[in-house]
């Protein structure tokens, strides 16, 4: 059901938050990074060595893990949808968008960390 990653516009620096705001401008709860969940169970995205893993499908409104195991603090984004900010060695989740469609992501401090998130139309 789940492949993958999430991540988005800039790394930065100094604890995290448990919040982002998705399309719209809906706040939500949490964060987001790379791997895989079954039928039922939490999307995972896991940040490690600056990597955000392969792309991640997700259902609209799923909840979505965010695992950081680097000992920075990253700030991920996908454009203006929505932020996240995950502490150093933390972890987070966030509400994927309610809008089907790829949503890149990068971190801004380090531009070659990048990744998709898909969000499976209904």
């Amino acid at each position: 059901m789940l492949t993958g990653v999430l991540l988005a516009a800039g790394c930065g620096g100094g604890g995290g938050s448990r919040s982002a705001k998705a399309a719209g401008g809906t706040p939500t709860s949490g964060t987001s990074v790379a791997a895989d969940a079954p039928d039922g169970g939490t999307a995972t995205i896991t940040i490690q060595g600056s990597s955000l893993g392969a792309p991640l499908t997700v259902n609209p409104g799923e909840p979505v893990s965010v695992v950081n195991k680097d000992n920075v603090p990253y700030t991920l984004a996908s454009g203006s949808t929505f932020t996240v900010k995950v502490p150093a060695d933390g972890r987070t989740t966030f509400t994927a968008p309610s809008i089907p469609g790829a949503y890149p992501l990068s971190a801004a401090a380090k531009p070659a960390m990048h990744g998709t998130l898909n969000v499976r139309g209904v």
